[in-house]
């Protein structure tokens, strides 16, 4: 976690953390399109918003303690 946090406080990072931030909101609407959880973009993304917070064990880092 503080990694992510130094890397949105550097300016040169913000935009590369927000484009991270969509690609895996994107992704993660993606997924729940194709489990046929929601038809609605707008309810998609809000989905692929939220599903990483509440989980945090999806992608790098599963497991390890913090």
């Amino acid at each position: 976690m503080p990694l992510v946090q130094a890397m949105y406080g550097v300016p040169e990072l913000k935009e590369l953390d927000e484009i991270h931030d969509d690609l895996i909101i994107n992704a993660m609407a993606r997924m729940f399109e194709r489990l046929d959880i929601a038809s609605k973009e707008a309810e998609l993304k809000r989905l692929g918003r939220c599903y990483p917070r509440n989980y945090p064990c999806i992608g790098a880092g599963c497991g390890e303690s913090e």
